[in-house]
């Protein structure tokens, strides 16, 4: 397993964790901890994805899309289509 994947597995338990004891404000904090330009693009997703069921409960999430959103237009410049698509199914 690699380092992304091991970080990706590292995440997904965690926020599982917290979702199972509703405790938001945790995520909200957890998401605010991360800098989007520090994150592998396969992070960026696991984050956004494993939290989209619950944006409502979580008020950072949205500026936290917005900060991915920026990063990963920087990343896939050349490809806005990729972009487009990827973005479209995480808000």
């Amino acid at each position: 397993m690699n380092r992304t994947q091991q970080s990706i597995d590292r995440v997904l338990n965690r926020i599982e964790k917290l979702l199972s004891l509703d405790k938001f404000v945790e995520i909200d904090d957890l998401l605010r901890s991360k800098d989007p330009k520090k994150l592998s693009t396969d992070e960026m997703y696991t984050f956004l994805s494993s939290t989209m069921k619950y944006k409502t409960h979580l008020p950072y999430r949205e500026e936290f899309y917005r900060e991915i959103e920026g990063e990963l237009k920087d990343r896939f410049k050349d490809d806005k289509e990729k972009l487009e698509i990827n973005l479209k199914w995480l808000y």
